[in-house]
């Protein structure tokens, strides 16, 4: 069986890859856990409103990471203990990588980060224009899409009895990398929607205060999408990229290294975006009384309100809201209140 198989250095390559993975995908839990529990413990004790929706979206990011994490981890100590005997078994079970249903299970936790993040980015970008169907046509159209290809990969794989042929397996990789371009895409134009818009408010004849916020604002916006749309780019590209017999092991230390990285900024961008937009709602608010057109993420029949929330992915982009809140004023005047709550 030895003279079969790659030579020692190679094999031993392999279970350092193995082993180094997890150790970075175990590192990155902790680091994951700690900022959830702060996110939730910031969020749920701030003193403006909540949205509960905020809270189940980046939960789930969580503990869909936690299943990616648990997978690997499993048939790490699967390999280590139970087929642990001889340094060729544990190559073995490490460079075949696992049956097929972990992979298919690492699918459907992609898929399930996708969709919920480009879908609440939407649903913003769509309460942001006023509920302008027209505006979202096309983000709405680029998820049907990415909706499609995602529930082609869930039914391949059944089809396929979970033992895809290389053909198979390579269609598979193709439609992955298409959602997560698709992914891509959506993201960025969701967000140049909203930033636009966040900008032509600021171009009114607003105090420079508010304007300042409303720029702030817009940077986090900014910097969570672009956290998460390069993950989704990155990892994108290197599926798309045919496997090579040339070069498989470069092949599986980028997929290693990148794929927990991916998973862990999908769900961690938008999660911190929620504790830094929570943080600045019990800080200040910016209050302007002057007859400028609501900005709403969600309407009132009452009061025009503009108010600013962010969230990336994510499953994601999990994420940040932009919700309504109202102040009892003496004079008549329109006031839009500008809040960072999420």
């Amino acid at each position: 069986m030895s003279n079969a198989l790659p030579p020692v250095p190679v094999q031993e390559a392999y279970i350092a890859l193995g082993l180094n993975n997890e150790l970075i995908a175990t590192l990155l839990t902790g680091i994951y856990t700690v900022i959830y529990f702060g996110t939730l413990y910031i969020y749920v004790s701030k003193k403006s409103s909540r949205n509960w929706l905020v809270v189940l979206s980046f939960t789930i990011s969580y503990l869909v990471f936690l299943v990616t994490d648990a997978v690997p981890w499993f048939l790490f100590k699967q390999a280590i203990v139970d087929n642990g005997s001889t340094r060729e078994t544990i190559f073995i079970s490490v460079a075949l990588g696992g049956p097929i249903w972990a992979t298919y299970v690492n699918n459907i936790c992609q898929i399930t980060v996708t969709v919920i993040a480009d879908g609440l980015m939407i649903w913003r970008c769509f309460n942001v224009w006023e509920r302008s169907w027209r505006v979202i046509s096309l983000p709405l159209f680029l998820l049907v899409c990415e909706i499609g290809l995602d529930l082609s990969e869930i039914v391949i794989v059944p089809m396929a009895h979970f033992a895809p042929t290389p053909r198979q397996a390579r269609l598979l990789d193709i439609l992955i990398s298409s959602a997560l371009f698709v992914t891509f895409a959506t993201t960025m134009i969701t967000t140049l929607l909203i930033a636009y818009r966040i900008h032509s408010i600021a171009k009114e004849n607003v105090p420079k205060l508010s304007r300042r916020r409303l720029n702030h604002v817009l940077e986090m916006l900014v910097q969570s999408s672009a956290a998460y749309s390069l993950a989704a780019l990155a990892y994108a590209i290197l599926i798309a990229v045919p496997f090579g017999s040339a070069n498989p092991l470069t092949f599986n230390e980028a997929e290693a290294y990148l794929g927990p990285f991916y998973f862990f900024i999908s769900g961690v961008a938008p999660t911190i975006m929620v504790a830094r937009v929570a943080l600045a709602s019990d800080d200040k608010r910016a209050t302007v009384a002057t007859h400028v057109s609501g900005l709403q993420f969600r309407p009132d029949s009452t009061h025009t309100v503009a108010q600013f929330g962010h969230e990336s992915l994510q499953a994601s982009q999990g994420a940040s809201d932009i919700l309504e809140d109202h102040k009892d004023l003496e004079e008549k005047e329109s006031n839009i209140v500008i809040t960072h709550v999420v």
